[in-house]
C-alpha cells in the first residue's frame, strides 16, 4: 500500500490514478477478512473479503455500504456548507445528480 501510495503521487493521469486506486481496493479487501473478528458469525451468506454492492450480498458488505453511505452524506454536506459544488468531482466523472466531489472512492 506504500509503493502504491507513492506511485500515486506521481501520476499525471486521472486513468492511471484510478488503476492505482483500483488495486490498493483490491489489496486493501483482500486484506479486510483478516481485521474482522468472527465476520462469519454474522447472519446470512459469508463474507469472502471481495467487496460488492447494488445489492451486497453478506452483511459485512451490507455494513460497509451503509458507512459508505453515511460518510457520503457528511462530505456532501461539509462541501456545500464552506460553498463547494459537489457535482464537480476531480477524479470522478460528472454524471446527472451524482455528487462526484463527496465520493470517496
Amino acid at each position: 500500500m506504500a509503493a502504491l501510495a507513492a506511485q500515486a503521487e506521481q501520476v499525471t493521469d486521472p486513468a492511471t490514478l484510478l488503476g492505482i486506486e483500483g488495486t490498493a481496493a483490491r489489496l486493501y479487501f483482500g486484506a479486510f477478512p483478516s481485521m474482522l473478528r468472527d465476520a462469519n458469525a454474522l447472519p446470512g451468506p459469508s463474507f469472502t473479503g471481495l467487496r460488492n454492492r447494488r445489492p451486497p450480498t453478506d452483511a459485512v458488505n451490507c455494513l460497509l455500504s451503509f458507512a459508505y453511505a453515511l460518510l457520503t452524506k457528511e462530505v456532501l454536506a461539509a462541501t456545500l456548507i464552506v460553498g463547494f459544488d459537489p457535482y464537480l468531482g476531480l477524479l470522478h466523472r460528472p454524471r446527472y445528480g451524482r455528487p462526484a466531489l463527496a465520493l470517496l472512492g
